[in-house]
């Protein structure tokens, strides 16, 4: 998701932004919360947290991946990642 976001960040980042940051202050208060409680009742929350986050992140990358590029990121900032993703291994973006 980050590589598809920093694409056009300060248009992408918009779409999922306060999403994001709304799941991660409610997982947070839920796992403060759950601290006490016995380990399995921690784990499945651990679980059920984990799989909101991966639904969530699914659905903000199919409407990133929609989005025109409109402000593409500079020509050296580009370069240098297309460089890191290459010496990762990272199939291309889309």
């Amino acid at each position: 998701m980050h590589r598809s976001t920093i694409l056009d960040y300060q248009k992408r980042v918009k779409i999922y932004q306060e999403e994001r940051d709304r799941l991660e202050n409610q997982l947070i208060a839920k796992a403060l919360d759950a601290a006490g409680n016995p380990i399995e009742s921690r784990e499945t929350l651990s679980k059920i947290s984990f799989s909101e986050a991966d639904a969530a992140e699914t659905d903000w990358l199919n409407r990133i991946r929609k989005e025109e590029i409109v402000n593409r990121s500079g020509w050296l900032y580009s370069k240098t990642w297309a460089k890191i993703n290459r010496q990762a291994q990272m199939p291309p973006i889309t």
